[in-house]
């Protein structure tokens, strides 16, 4: 059996920051040399292989000279790395980050002894994604997918963990809990599970970044990652997840790779793993600092949305979270903290990478894809100033209203159903002058103000000119555009002496219908009974949603018909 030290060998690709210009570009090294010189070396997040071995860096730094407090926090994050503490802690696990060790291999069962699929089932592409996304090494199949060298089947085992769909499986023999061999309720990977939200900040080393990521505190109890962990038996688990530690490592699928006698990994074993008992939403919350959550206006917890529901990118959704619920944004709140203690260099720009996984069917059995976002939240301190972040967040708000407001009246309009229009309308595009602005509002929030409002509505009249539309509609939609009708004008900044709400206020009795993101636009429950989309009663949409229904799925789930039941209705 061939060895692989993810302590030693080289798999993680990094820049060194004392290679000087000379440099000819990044170098892969291992965990060891990774951590022990992370003040020197930069690691870039660009995909989601990157964020799942973001997690485990922060996860074994965490757990090896983890502050335990906030002024242990700002000595590690202007001093140096603790090398010899964290060869130590190395030196002490070493044999559990073997990636083919015959009794504990890393994250894998040592159990499984016969292989179940080739190493294609490694490949998220086969989970049903397409488009972009999708991996031209998986058309002929996952058990014709090439060869993985050690190397980069770590990178695809972390991936799984991290993001595989949920279902039924085949289950491992012998499970008790198996029915008919087969395992069933088998739940997405840990960061799929929630809307993933870490900081960088530019120019800083990996040593500083990780710590961002990182507050402040003693472990939980019994909180511990998997290798400090006895060994997992083959047959699914579900137990309860005792803190961030835990969490980051868990095994939510039993793997084994067989490699050759070369290290090449072509058959592997994979079935359905650890469940959290404690993994519903609010209990997520608790356990994942590098999470991001909001509160519907039904009171309820839900991941935080960086998309739109035209699952088109808000590059300026993370701000939406400076005005948000500290405890559900726990990174954000500890480098907010950071900054307001002159902790963080004040000129530091700091940035938020946000990871959404978009699946095509409700039960989450088919991704579609992964979408990692970058942007630029502000500098150390801007975030400081609370009357900044309040800016930023409005700013952000008054944006979204707009996209939904410009869907909505160009459907009407055009007479078209909003999700025909919406995805000619992505003001995504305006990243670029979305982070001028944030950096010319630290300086002249009217400045900014202006800057931000003229490019989008420039964009947003360029992109409605675009839309295409029959000749009559497209005469209709220039009238309105010539007469001002469009409301595309960014509103000044509200009064912002005081916080906003994190939880919208019910208003009193007489109060107009709520409105909920739906079809590409804004409606009420009776606007959305009306569309062609809805195929339930307004009584029976209503009941959904009151019973925490996605709106779009309580729209478009036809209901179940029993002896005497009136016709479904049709779609027009």
């Amino acid at each position: 059996m061939p060895r692989f030290s993810l302590l030693d060998d080289s798999w993680i690709s990094v820049h060194d920051i004392t290679a000087g210009p000379r440099a000819t570009g990044p170098r892969e090294v291992g965990l060891r040399e990774a951590l022990t010189r992370a003040d020197q070396l930069f690691f870039g997040v660009a995909t989601s292989q990157d964020v799942a071995l973001f997690r485990l860096l922060a996860a074994v730094y965490a757990a090896a000279v983890g502050p335990q407090s906030v002024a242990e926090w700002d000595a590690a994050f202007t001093g140096p790395v603790p090398a010899d503490r964290i060869g130590a802690y190395l030196d002490h696990h070493a044999d559990r980050f073997d990636l083919f060790h015959p009794e504990t291999p890393f994250l894998q069962c040592a159990d499984l002894e016969t292989p179940s699929a080739g190493v294609g089932v490694l490949n998220l592409s086969h989970r049903g994604a397409e488009g972009a996304f999708f991996d031209g090494r998986l058309r002929l199949g996952v058990d014709e997918h090439p060869a993985m060298g050690p190397a980069q089947a770590a990178h695809a085992l972390l991936e799984t963990l991290a993001f595989d769909t949920a279902g039924v499986r085949a289950s491992v023999p012998g499970d008790p809990s198996a029915r008919g061999n087969k395992v069933f309720g088998s739940r997405v990977g840990s960061i799929a599970q929630v809307t993933h939200l870490h900081m960088t900040a530019r120019g800083l080393p990996l040593h500083q970044q990780l710590l961002l990521n990182l507050p402040p505190g003693p472990r939980a109890q019994a909180d511990a990652p998997v290798w400090e962990r006895p060994p997992a038996s083959a047959p699914m688990k579900i137990r309860r997840v005792a803190g961030p530690l835990d969490y980051w490592t868990l095994p939510t699928r039993r793997v084994r790779l067989f490699p050759g006698p070369d290290g090449m990994v072509e058959r592997v074993a994979v079935y359905d793993g650890d469940r959290p008992e404690n993994g519903h939403w609010p209990g997520l919350a608790e356990l994942d600092p590098m999470s991001a959550w909001e509160i519907t206006e039904k009171g309820k917890l839900r991941p935080f949305p960086i998309l739109d529901y035209g699952s088109v990118a808000r590059p300026w959704a993370t701000s939406l979270l400076l005005t948000g619920r500290p405890e559900y944004r726990p990174v954000l709140s500890h480098v907010l903290a950071a900054a307001e203690r002159g902790a963080i260099p004040a000129a530091t720009h700091l940035d938020t990478t946000a990871v959404q996984t978009v699946h095509r069917d409700r039960y989450r059995s088919s991704l579609a894809f992964i979408e990692v976002q970058q942007s630029l939240l502000g500098t150390a301190a801007q975030l400081a100033d609370p009357h900044q972040r309040r800016i930023l967040a409005a700013r952000a708000r008054q944006t979204d209203q707009i996209r939904i407001q410009l869907v909505a009246a160009a459907a009407r309009v055009a007479d078209k159903a909003p999700e025909q229009i919406s995805q000619y309308i992505t003001l995504s595009v305006l990243q670029p002058e979305w982070e001028e602005m944030v950096l010319t509002t630290a300086e002249s929030p009217e400045d900014g103000h202006a800057d931000w409002s003229k490019a989008l509505k420039d964009e947003a009249l360029a992109q409605l000119r675009r839309i295409p539309l029959p000749t009559r509609a497209r005469a209709l939609l220039a009238a309105e555009l010539e007469m001002g009708r469009l409301a595309i004008d960014l509103e000044p900044d509200p009064d912002l002496d005081q916080e906003e709400e994190a939880v919208p206020k019910r208003t009193a009795a007489g109060r107009k219908a709520a409105k909920y993101p739906a079809f590409g636009g804004l409606y009420s429950l009776h606007e959305i009974a009306d569309l062609p989309q809805c195929v339930v009663s307004y009584p029976s949409l209503a009941k959904r949603v009151r019973e925490g229904w996605d709106v779009e799925d309580a729209a478009q789930t036809p209901p179940r018909r029993g002896p005497g039941a009136r016709p479904a209705r049709q779609q027009p």
